[in-house]
């Protein structure tokens, strides 16, 4: 009996963790605003949706937070270790590329999840860093908004005291 009690408790715990696992869906231009969804489907892919797990944003943030001033850092020849920017679902691939006039980046943003590994570029070596700081700062303010936009209430539904019992 308390075997079965257990079992029941575990196999609920579990399905109820994997069903609270939302994504994000991010627009690959950075136009729309992301979309919140239970799962990620192939439609959803080849409609230039960008996928992460919602619980991933904030390490999102802090990372491409890091890379801002990419100008900066590649005149001054930092280097990027792709171990610094890594979770359990999101890993940069940054290569750091030797120039005379400062470092260049390659830097592609992967998340991985049941949708498989879906990758976005978010600098390239062979644009000048002004141009690839201004991607990902344009990024940065499109991730910004979308915690903003998570973060604030719907104030589109109307509360209905008839539907609710609570009210």
């Amino acid at each position: 009996m308390k075997k079965n009690i257990g079992l029941f408790i575990g196999v609920l715990f579990i399905s109820l963790t994997v069903k609270s696992q939302t994504f994000l869906l991010l627009d690959r231009r950075w136009y729309k605003p992301a979309v919140v969804a239970d799962s990620v489907t192939r439609q959803n892919l080849s409609d230039g949706w960008y996928p992460i797990y919602k619980s991933d944003l904030d390490s999102l943030l802090q990372f491409v937070d890091k890379l801002k001033d990419l100008t900066k850092d590649g005149l001054n020849r930092k280097y990027y270790h792709s171990d610094d920017f890594k979770t359990a679902n999101i890993e940069f691939q940054i290569e750091n590329i030797k120039r005379v006039y400062g470092d260049g980046y390659e830097i592609n943003l992967k998340s991985n999840g049941p949708f498989g590994t879906v990758t976005i570029k978010l600098s390239e070596p062979r644009l000048l860093l002004p141009d690839n700081q201004k991607t990902i700062r344009n990024f940065l303010a499109y991730l910004k908004q979308t915690q903003k936009d998570i973060d604030k209430p719907d104030k589109k539904k109307k509360k209905n005291s008839k539907n609710n019992p609570l009210d």
